[in-house]
Parts: C-alpha cells; sequence; structure tokens
C-alpha cells in the first residue's frame, strides 16, 4: 500500500474518531446532567449510576437494531451515536467505581445486588431494546409493502 493510498484512510480514521469524540463528549454531558438532577443521597444506592446504564443498554439494542434494518444507517450514525454518544452517556467505570464503595462500606449484599442488576439489566434492556425496535421496523415494512 503506497502513501497515497493510505492518506483517504487516515482521513477516514481520523473524522471517524472526531465524530465519536463529540458524540462521546455529548453522552458524558448528558450522564453528568442525569447525575445532577438525581444525586445519590448519603448512604443511599447509586440509582443515576443504574438508570443511566439500563436506559443507555436499551438505547444501544435500540441502534442495532434500527442500524440494521432495510435501510441501514451509515456508519458515522452508528460511531457518532453508538461508540460516541451511548459510549459517552453509560458508565461502567463509576458502576465499578460504586459497587466498590458500597462493599468498602460494609454493604456487600448491596453492592452485589447492584452490580448483578445492572450486569442483567443491560444485558436484557439492550435485547429488549433491540427486539423491540425490530419487531416495529418489521411492521413498518409491512405496512408500505402494496
Amino acid at each position: 500500500m503506497s502513501a497515497d493510498d493510505r492518506a483517504p484512510r487516515s482521513r477516514h480514521v481520523a473524522a471517524m474518531a472526531g465524530i465519536a469524540a463529540c458524540g462521546g463528549a455529548a453522552g458524558a454531558v448528558a450522564r453528568h446532567l442525569v447525575a445532577q438532577a438525581w444525586p445519590t443521597p448519603d448512604g443511599g444506592p447509586p440509582l443515576a449510576t443504574l438508570a443511566v446504564n439500563l436506559a443507555g443498554s436499551v438505547l444501544i439494542g435500540v441502534l442495532v437494531a434500527a442500524a440494521a434494518g432495510p435501510r441501514p444507517a451509515p456508519p458515522w450514525v452508528r460511531q457518532l451515536l453508538g461508540t460516541g454518544f451511548l459510549g459517552g452517556f453509560t458508565t461502567y467505570s463509576a458502576h465499578v467505581l460504586d459497587t466498590g464503595a458500597l462493599a468498602a462500606s460494609g454493604r456487600v449484599a448491596e453492592a452485589a445486588a447492584y452490580m448483578a442488576l445492572t450486569l442483567v439489566g443491560a444485558v436484557a434492556g439492550t435485547a429488549l431494546g433491540a427486539w423491540a425496535t425490530g419487531r416495529a421496523v418489521r411492521a413498518l415494512v409491512r405496512r408500505r409493502r402494496p
């Protein structure tokens, strides 16, 4: 591969990285706004983190199913919304810190329940979002057929 062949690919990779970064910044701001609107009370469970992770997982399922539909979304849309926005919105690093803080404060059962609820809920939410969106897309396609 010559240098001339690599230049367009390098520009494409840089553009996609920029698109993901913009989406990620917007997602992180959205997560921060949720955390500000729904602060964790002293000694309470970190419900804002749980909510953004579960909601983000459902939305990832929606995006995957919608992007794979009869008119697939262009790669930049998946990069902006999936890798970018939803990657910045969901926060598994905060989930791990919250779980560790619960366990360190002696609330081991609550930490285990929080961890399990987040992980099982995220997988189930992604599956539910993909399933519901797939059904909706198929119904729309059927209605449009003569």
